[in-house]
């Protein structure tokens, strides 16, 4: 691919060697070229034990960084100079009529420049501020030079969410609903925020959280096509669970009139739907077992105790089922008492048998084009 300056490389060399009767050998060897003497990280401030790739838009937002050396020690900087450039990234779309009347969609990419700025860092630790003009895809993308001038380069994705309208890539003419979550799993009592993008400008949609069946249902109003909503996430909700968005569109304009116009302004349903892992940690019971001696002999008895705890706390009245075994045998058979935890809140126990459909999707093109503007014939008065 395309060489980036200020990326970690590895290299690899390949060496044949073929005698006379052409018996082939080879052999390989990869080194890893690090940018420069440092490397770069970058991670949005906050008060959790977590940080959001989601910001809003018109906000002050602190980046902290850190400066590290390959080996993973605090990298000094003297004098080196900080390149922060924040980008801005937008689809624009193209219809094409293609074969048989098919309208063919051609979106292209452009990363537009924002804003820049020079930092002077004085330590390997440290912050800046950023704020985003509008709502929408943003790539944060920072560089150093390191004492012999060499580069490393950071950058990450984020969003800027808000009620404006924003064109997604793939997303203004279909009929699905995008949901991106700022998390990968989530623990009882957290807030899944979810980005919702949708093709709707505005429009009343019905927010379900469901697995075998529906736990909670509601209609919401949603103004521009990306905002952000927020799920409180239960116990009952564990291991995983899924947030699906629905909603629908009127005719936004009038049918064709001529024979083989597509009819692009018809009612259209619209569907979207996002599955979010919970840890299962709240479910999880630590046992710690002790004994009073280390060795017993034949005919003795051997006195156990066992603590069951919880987030830290002792957990009473809680039924334990304690085995003692010949553990030679169940090593000849290979067998292993199951995790509890994994059998019971196995996520492939819960998998998405969910699709979206809408009636409207079959809607037939009114017919409101003459019979002269059919193909064949020569006379127009027929």
């Amino acid at each position: 691919g395309e060489f980036i300056k200020g990326l970690t490389y590895t290299f690899t060399c390949y060496t044949n060697v073929m005698d006379i009767d052409r018996q082939e050998i080879g052999t390989s060897k990869s080194v890893l070229v690090h940018p420069a003497s440092c490397y770069l990280g970058l991670k949005f401030k906050t008060n959790k034990d977590y940080w959001s790739t989601f910001v809003n838009k018109g906000e002050n937002v602190t980046v902290n960084y850190v400066l590290v050396t390959p080996d993973g020690k605090e990298y000094k900087p003297s004098g080196n100079k900080m390149k922060v450039k924040l980008y801005r990234e937008e689809w624009k779309i193209s219809q094409q009529k293609g074969v048989y009347g098919r309208i063919n969609s051609v979106y292209n990419k452009e990363e537009i420049l924002e804003s820049e700025q020079l930092i002077l860092p004085n330590s390997y630790t440290g912050s800046f501020n950023i704020k985003t003009e509008k709502v929408g895809e943003y790539i944060l993308e920072v560089e150093i030079n390191d004492e012999k001038g060499r580069t490393t380069l950071t950058k990450f994705t984020f969003y800027s969410t808000g009620s404006d309208i924003v064109k997604w890539w793939g997303k203004n003419d279909s009929d699905s609903i995008n949901l991106i979550i700022d998390k990968n799993i989530y623990k009882v009592g957290d807030i899944a925020r979810i980005m919702v993008q949708s093709p709707l400008e505005e429009g009343k949609y019905i927010l379900t959280i469901e697995r075998e069946r529906i736990f909670e249902e509601k209609i919401i109003d949603i103004k521009g096509t990306t905002t952000v909503l927020e799920i409180p996430i239960k116990e009952k909700y564990i291991p995983v669970f899924y947030v699906a968005l629905t909603s629908y569109s009127k005719r936004i304009q009038e049918p064709p009139k001529e024979y083989g116009e597509l009819d692009l302004g018809k009612p259209k349903g619209y569907f979207g739907i996002k599955k979010i892992v919970v840890s299962t940690e709240e479910k999880e019971i630590k046992l710690e077992i002790s004994s009073d001696k280390k060795n017993y002999r034949p005919g003795e008895y051997a006195t156990y105790k066992i603590k069951a705890t919880k987030n830290g706390k002792a957990l009473p009245n809680t039924e334990i089922t304690f085995l003692a075994v010949d553990r030679g045998v169940l090593d000849l058979i290979n067998y292993h008492i199951p995790n509890p935890i994994n059998f019971f809140f196995n996520q492939n126990k819960f998998p998405l048998g969910v699709l979206g459909a809408d009636s409207r999707s079959m809607l037939i093109d009114p017919v409101l084009y003459e019979r002269k503007n059919l193909y064949g014939g020569d006379d127009s008065s027929k």
